[in-house]
């Protein structure tokens, strides 16, 4: 079976890669960090797999010039203090969806939690595996009263 091509955003040191890698199903081809020390320790730990910086540079375009071809896209969050870098985790306004279709992207895995994190790796397991896998069941969600953004930026698009 052919790994899937990975790009890893916003990577920090690579854990997400690390994990994926492990699997034997993915295979990191880049990675965006913007902070020098996490770019130091991918070099070492992904020797030859390109690392960017800024986000707002990386282009679905640049990515083809370079030669770079992407399966899957995962990401960490950004650090909310330094970065007004929306990849709207909940697809409430669909620019992750926009962003796999812009792409031709097979995934796109966004970790929000840990439990939702393990949660997604053992769903695209069984789905790799050919095993099928249940519906998430629907939790009952409490709505939360969160302050107005201070940034003037609301959404910056990847692509």
């Amino acid at each position: 079976m052919e790994k899937l091509k990975l790009l890893d955003l916003f990577s920090g040191i690579g854990g997400f890669s690390l994990g994926l890698e492990a699997s034997g199903y993915f295979e990191p081809v880049a990675f965006c960090e913007i902070d020098t020390f996490p770019q130091s320790v991918l070099a070492r730990r992904f020797v030859g797999v390109p690392i960017y910086g800024d986000i707002r540079a990386l282009t679905a375009e640049r990515l083809r010039a370079d030669g770079i071809m992407v399966d899957a896209i995962c990401g960490g969050f950004p650090c909310q203090d330094i970065s007004v870098v929306v990849l709207d985790p909940f697809g409430g306004s669909g620019t992750t969806a926009l962003a796999a279709e812009t792409t031709e992207r097979k995934w796109i895995l966004i970790e929000r939690d840990e439990e939702y994190a393990e949660k997604a790796m053992a769903r695209i397991r069984d789905h790799v595996l050919g095993e099928s896998h249940p519906a998430p069941a629907k939790k009952k969600r409490t709505p939360a009263a969160l302050p107005k953004p201070t940034h003037e930026i609301a959404q910056v698009s990847l692509f």
